[in-house]
Order: structure tokens, then C-alpha cells, then sequence
């Protein structure tokens, strides 16, 4: 990674749609703007890649980590969030490098997947902003286009490898418009989803009544679509109303406390695309402004950074094509709980769910992070809507933190904890 910061290792990177570093892989799938694969090679390479991922984690087990990114950025090798994510992932591999050592297992590969597209439309100061509305359409575009195909792909790679008795897991991350992207791609499988669930109540026990998800997770920061979009999963989720113990989240939005571009910009634009639109009984005028982090009839959650009280807010710092992130070591505890997870394929106290309304009612440390239930949320709700302080995700685009790292992490070896044991 060092020696991106060459003008001709970097030109020599550019040139391939694959970076092969020693702890983890990178893919990018780039799309243009009516929703179309840039280049259709670079699926196939991209299944070539993890199927050499696969080999090369001799037993390990392969972590699929997406992202789509967001306005202002594209898959320029020095990218911002290119790079930031090749540090997050090269940080990712090295926490669980030094957690399989401790059990002397085999770390499992980290392979992301980066969905690139021309965020970025303009250059100017200030008018750059205007593109906010153009961007948007274009990011919907991609979202109905094939990146469907793309992220298909990826689910039916991981449900392979576990059914052949290889570990796998798919984390699907978007941010901004990617976040639209994605929601956009999936927001229709989500739902037919729970409506499976909704179907089966008073069918099947609720103990088994469980909602599956896309992949092991789907996670949006600070995205910018609508709440109206939303409102239908929230809807089902509040008409199924219980949901068995071992059930996870299927869709997480993050929303920062400090983001002014969904705060401002979305709803200016939104009320000038709407001016002529009619709206029913059930579509109260902010569903269709307001975007879903900052729509608070929806929101589920608190994320917070512990012992930060005070701190500065987290920077991210990008030097040519190096990316520091504000991220500290894993504490020891952190480490072995990782490990115990590597070694079993389970959270240690997984099977405390009695205990989970209470633990999130009144927050549940997670690292640096700490995650608070709202009145009258359940524990096992399958959506989240999390309201996010400035510590843990940093205004629009800040969110490569060590809270929000926590966060996800616990998440993630949550929901395949919990998966494993329904499977036994």
C-alpha cells in the first residue's frame, strides 16, 4: 500500500480492475449512468478473484466487504473513500490476522468489492453542489440497473460456500447516493421478505418465524433517499410486531447527527421534485422531504462514542493515495472475543437474548461505541433507523472511525452468531 504514493505504481494500478495485497483483495465494478456494468469483464473477474480468494485462504473463510460510495467520488485508484477503504480493509485484515493467531486458526481472507460510479460530476467550488439532484437520479438508475446483477452474485456466492461447508459472510456497505444505490437494488427483496414473515404468523411458532436478510447485512450511512421509501419496511416490521430471539437486523441505516447534506441540500431538492406530486391519507408530506436518517418517527436507535465526550471530531486524514485513519489498536478484550468468534463461528453470549431488551434499553457497550434502544423499540427488530453522534460518524462522508469500526464489527459476528445457531 506504501507504494501507492509513486506516480507510476499508481498508474500501473489504475490499469486493472484487481489489486492483490498480502492480508486481503480488492475488486472494483464500475457503472456509467444509465445503470450499465462499465465493463461486463470485470464481473468475471471478479468471480475469478474470489474463487482465488477462496484457494488462498487455505480453510479460513473468505469476509466479502461492499461498498458503494457516494457524491463527490468515483474509483480513481487516490479516491478518498478508495483509499480510506483499502486502509479500513488492510485494518479489518489485520484485527483478524492477530485474533486467529491466538487460536492458532486461519484468518479469514478479506475481499472488498468497491462499486465505483461518476459521483463526482463536477469540479468547481460551490457549483459542484448543484449536482446533488442530477446525482441522485443517476444513483437510482444504478441501483434499478445491474448493480442487482452484481449484488446477486455476491449472495449467491456466499450461500455456495457455506452450503459446501466453507465459511463465508457478505457485508453490503453503502454511503450517500451509494446508499441509495443499494437500497434501491435490494429495497424490493427486503421486502418481499418480510412479508414472508408477515404471512407466517400464527402459521409457525414465532421462534422460527425468522426474516431473512440479503447476504449477512446491509448497511447505509448517511443515505439520501426519501423516508417514503422507507416507510413500507417500517410499516411491515410494526405489523408483525414479534420477532423470535435469534432474529437479526436485515437493513441498518446510520444517520449522523452532523450531516448537513441530507439536513439542507436533500430536502431543497426533494420539495422542488415533489411540488406537483399528490399525496395520500398514509404519506404525510415530510415522508417525501425528509431523508430516512433524519426522519425521527423511524428512528430505532442511538450510536454513540464512549469516553469521547469532548474529543475533537474524528479526522480522516489522506495523503496522496495513503489514507490514516483515525482507528486505535483493538483492546485485548476486543481481540479475544474476535478470536472466539474465528475459532467457533459463534458470539460467546449469543444465547443471552432473555437479557437483550434490557441490555439495549439501557445501552450496550460495543468497543468504543455504545448502541441505545429508543422507547418502545424491540431488541430483535429486523430494521434499524440509528441516529449517530459526530464522534462515531463525522458529518456527511466521516464515518471510517473506530466507533463506527466497532459498531459494525459487533454486528456483523452478531448476525452470523445467531445464523449458526438456527442452522444447528
Amino acid at each position: 500500500m506504501a507504494r501507492l504514493s509513486d506516480p507510476a505504481v499508481r498508474r500501473e494500478v489504475a490499469r486493472h480492475a484487481v489489486e492483490i495485497h498480502p492480508d486481503f483483495g480488492l475488486a472494483y465494478v464500475e457503472f456509467d449512468d444509465q445503470g450499465r456494468l462499465w465493463n461486463r469483464s470485470q464481473v468475471e473477474l471478479l468471480a475469478r478473484t474470489l474463487e482465488a480468494e477462496v484457494r488462498r485462504s487455505e480453510g479460513g473463510g473468505v469476509g466479502v466487504i461492499v461498498l458503494a460510495h457516494g457524491w463527490e467520488h468515483d474509483a480513481r485508484v487516490c479516491d478518498e473513500n478508495v483509499a480510506c477503504f483499502r486502509a479500513l480493509l488492510a485494518q479489518i485484515a489485520a484485527e483478524t490476522a492477530e485474533a486467529a493467531h491466538l487460536t492458532g486458526s486461519r484468518p479469514l481472507r478479506i475481499v472488498g468489492v468497491y462499486c465505483g460510479w461518476r459521483g463526482r460530476s463536477m469540479t468547481f467550488p460551490v457549483v459542484d453542489a448543484l449536482s446533488f439532484w442530477a446525482r441522485k437520479r443517476a444513483a437510482e438508475r444504478i441501483g434499478a440497473g445491474e448493480l442487482v446483477e452484481v449484488l446477486a452474485y455476491l449472495d449467491r456466492f456466499v450461500r455456495h460456500e457455506n452450503e459446501d461447508g466453507r465459511f463465508a459472510g457478505l457485508t453490503v456497505i453503502g454511503h450517500s447516493f451509494g446508499g441509495t444505490m443499494v437500497y434501491t437494488a435490494l429495497a424490493n427483496t427486503l421486502k418481499a421478505r418480510m412479508i414472508d414473515a408477515y404471512e407466517q404468523r400464527g402459521r409457525v411458532p414465532v421462534a422460527d418465524n425468522v426474516v431473512r436478510g440479503f447476504g449477512n447485512l446491509v448497511v447505509l450511512v448517511n443515505p439520501a433517499f426519501e423516508a417514503s421509501a422507507y416507510a413500507p419496511l417500517h410499516d411491515l416490521a410494526e405489523a408483525i410486531g414479534t420477532f423470535p430471539p435469534r432474529q437479526t437486523p436485515i437493513l441498518v441505516v446510520v444517520g449522523s447527527e452532523t450531516d448537513f447534506s441530507n439536513r439542507v441540500w436533500f430536502p431543497m431538492g426533494r420539495k422542488i421534485d415533489v411540488l406537483t406530486q399528490r399525496t395520500g391519507p398514509r404519506s404525510e408530506r415530510p415522508l417525501l422531504t425528509t431523508a430516512i436518517g433524519w426522519y425521527d418517527p423511524f428512528t430505532t436507535h442511538r450510536l454513540e462514542a464512549i469516553g469521547r465526550s469532548g474529543a475533537a471530531p474524528p479526522k480522516t486524514h489522506v495523503d496522496a493515495c495513503r489514507c490514516s485513519l483515525p482507528v486505535d489498536e483493538l483492546p485485548p478484550e476486543e481481540t479475544r472475543q474476535l478470536a472466539d468468534f474465528l475459532r467457533t463461528r459463534r458470539l460467546s453470549d449469543a444465547d443471552a437474548s432473555s437479557e437483550a431488551g434490557a441490555a439495549c434499553a439501557q445501552g450496550q457497550a460495543l468497543g468504543t461505541a455504545r448502541l441505545t434502544c429508543l422507547p418502545g423499540t424491540s431488541p430483535t427488530t429486523p430494521v434499524w433507523s440509528i441516529r449517530a453522534s459526530d464522534e462515531v460518524v463525522h458529518g456527511h462522508s466521516g464515518f471510517f472511525t473506530r466507533p463506527f469500526l466497532d459498531f459494525l464489527r459487533y454486528v456483523m459476528i452478531d448476525g452470523f452468531s445467531r445464523a449458526a445457531k438456527v442452522a444447528q
